[in-house]
């Protein structure tokens, strides 16, 4: 089955209000992505270069990147997808997990459904439903964490895009801080939040390495516990980070988890991170932003990743005319909306009202956007998970003529 863009063409226009309405950023989790902070965990916005840190190239602009493989498209394998529910006992918590995983590429089958709510979805071209993994295994694991009051498929077009490299992604929804939450009402404090979705990732972890070490699990032997890394996007970015760095507040506390090995943040959120945790994120790290995000511009956010944290390689790759929803699948919703002729108004406006930050004239392209993402976050994963160094000379590259990019080494 190739693996191509995919098509959004089934997809409801109430589902796609629902799921567009999670992508937001302006409820409670929403303080953390306008890097807001509460009194008792403020942070300095500014950070200042450690004496020792290596000196950052500014990379020269360029029409195109190195074509050592199709980055922005497919790898090797084809992609299937699966969803469990994670009961965390200790913590009181259960909530859904999707995960993707690689696949021969001439299996066959029946396509993944996102489905948001019963009835309401639209199947993946990408993706099929259950298929048996490929026999290639282990792989490396990526947790994806989601924005503020998001959901765990929001950013399918690079979760599949990253089985197809060959990793397993695991993308849990935060209960607390989802879409139905958003949507419905409720949810839970910030700083309540912030602790809870550090706890989540590493509860994700947990169960994968449970999985792959179980007799009989689909998973069995899948997953490489010895290469993790996480990735998020906006308050996913700071789940991401903190993951590393481990995370404090007056609500609770969450240790460091020495398990993974790298990070890939999107649009981060890092207003509830100190100094000292930003500089305690010592594995390497891809920060991607869009120069037109006002929900979590780069400076502060990416800026102060790019000072203060240890690990190398860092890469900071700044998408000129970006914005916050670049790194999501909202403007392709609004596209569909579009070819609805009677699709109700209020469901229209309110999808264009959260796409008004990263969608529409004046913006990248959000399909550039997602080639540019998954080029640098698939190069880092495989360089350093797959200990395929010829990656390297991707992060390496003089930036394309619509980034601005700069790496410590």
């Amino acid at each position: 089955m190739p693996l191509r863009r995919r098509s959004l063409a089934l997809v409801p226009v109430t589902v796609l209000a629902l799921v567009a309405a999670a992508c937001g950023g302006s409820d409670d989790g929403g303080a953390a992505e306008t890097t807001a902070v509460p009194a008792t965990t403020a942070a300095p916005t500014t950070v200042a270069p450690s004496t020792t840190a290596a000196p950052t190239t500014t990379l020269a602009p360029t029409t195109t990147l190195p074509a050592l493989d199709d980055l922005t498209e497919t790898g090797a394998y084809g992609v299937a997808r699966t969803t469990i529910q994670l009961d965390d006992q200790d913590r009181g918590r259960s909530f859904p997990v999707d995960i993707w995983y690689p696949i021969e590429l001439e299996t066959t089958g029946t396509p993944s459904r996102y489905e948001f709510l019963p009835q309401l979805g639209y199947d993946s071209t990408r993706a099929l439903a259950d298929a048996p993994v490929s026999g290639d295994g282990p792989f490396p694991l990526v947790v994806y964490s989601h924005g503020s009051g998001g959901v765990r498929y929001i950013a399918a077009w690079f979760t599949e895009v990253l089985a197809s490299h060959g990793f397993v992604v695991a993308a849990p929804d935060h209960p607390g801080n989802t879409a139905v939450e958003r949507f419905f009402g409720g949810g839970t404090p910030v700083e309540v939040t912030a602790v809870n979705r550090v706890g989540d990732v590493q509860a994700v972890i947990d169960e994968m390495a449970r999985r792959t070490a179980t007799a009989g699990d689909p998973l069995e032997g899948t997953v490489d516990m010895d290469d993790v890394a996480v990735t998020g996007h906006s308050f996913g970015g700071f789940t991401a980070l903190a993951s590393v760095s481990g995370f404090s507040n007056a609500v609770g506390s969450v240790e460091a988890d020495e398990r993974v090995d790298a990070v890939v943040v999107m649009a981060p959120a890092t207003g509830l991170l100190t100094d000292e945790q930003l500089q305690a994120v010592d594995v390497p790290v891809v920060v991607l932003g869009g120069t037109k995000d006002a929900t979590t511009p780069i400076d502060p956010n990416s800026t102060r990743i790019t000072a203060a944290a240890a690990g190398r390689p860092l890469l900071q790759a700044d998408l000129l005319d970006a914005g916050h929803q670049s790194f999501s699948d909202v403007c392709s919703y609004i596209r569909l909306t579009e070819t609805l002729p009677d699709a109700p108004a209020a469901i229209v406006d309110g999808i264009k009202a959260v796409g008004a930050d990263g969608c529409g004239p004046g913006y990248m392209d959000d399909e550039r956007a997602h080639d540019l993402s998954n080029t640098y976050a698939i190069a880092l994963l495989r360089s350093t998970l797959r200990g395929e160094t010829q990656y390297e000379a991707v992060l390496e590259a003089p930036a394309p003529d619509d980034a601005e990019v700069q790496l410590k080494r």
